[in-house]
């Protein structure tokens, strides 16, 4: 700190300086560069380079969380003395998917998946199935799981919006998906040969025809129609 002062009293004496300063060692590769400064400037220009220090060693001023908030999420209807409640997924928005456990007769119990959305729980449960999970969710609210019906036939599940899509990786005989990103892929395991194995299921754009491609199939069947006719008269 002394030596710094003692570098401004210095400069402030001086009506012009022209000086070189090498950032070599505090910022690797720069080159080095020259500076000429009248005194009204001195501490304009002393400013921003220790700014430009502070940040070429690293310095950040993103907020680094020191404390959390622990919050219980209890699902309504969830069995506690056997299974209790998985949370498993979590997006930006702070919409979370898991799964619960709850009793549906003497003696057995079954998984439901579910959806807190700040408040509110939607259970997770397409029509027909017997257990459901939910294990992903990305940023457009798309949620992936799996979901098994009567038979122990277990199928990798995606639904977006209200509409279920269900899927297999090929040749297996169980199938669960884990986890969705905003591109729509989709990371999962499948039970294939005896083994569990990894999957990613990426979307394919579907080939939608120009118009003039359109056009010219539209003369093809058009033609192709007339000469039927034709025929047949």
């Amino acid at each position: 700190m002394d030596a710094l002062r003692h570098i401004l009293v210095s400069l402030s004496r001086l009506r012009k300086i022209r000086f070189f300063l090498s950032v070599d060692a505090v910022v690797p590769f720069a080159r080095s560069f020259c500076l000429e400064i009248s005194k009204a400037r001195v501490r304009k220009v002393l400013t921003t380079a220790s700014l430009l220090i502070v940040f070429s060693l690293g310095f950040s001023t993103r907020a680094v969380a020191t404390a959390y908030l622990f919050t219980t999420i209890d699902v309504p209807g969830a069995d506690y003395s056997d299974g209790g409640v998985h949370a498993l997924g979590i997006n930006d928005a702070g919409q979370v998917v898991g799964f619960f456990a709850q009793i549906t007769g003497p003696g057995s119990f079954s998984t439901f998946g579910f959806e807190l959305n700040g408040m509110t729980y939607t259970t997770l449960q397409p029509a027909g199935a017997r257990a459901a999970s939910a294990y992903g969710i990305n940023n457009a609210g798309q949620i992936v799981g799996y979901l098994q019906y009567p038979g122990l036939d277990s199928h990798g599940f995606l639904l977006n919006g209200s509409t279920y899509t269900t899927f297999d990786a090929p040749g297996a005989v169980y199938t669960a998906a884990n986890g969705i990103n905003d591109a729509g892929q989709i990371v999962g395991q499948g039970l294939i040969n005896g083994q569990e194995q990894a999957f990613l299921m990426t979307p394919i754009a579907e080939q939608v025809p120009e118009p003039g491609a359109l056009a010219i199939w539209g003369i093809i069947a058009t033609t192709a129609g007339a000469r039927m006719v034709a025929r047949k008269v």
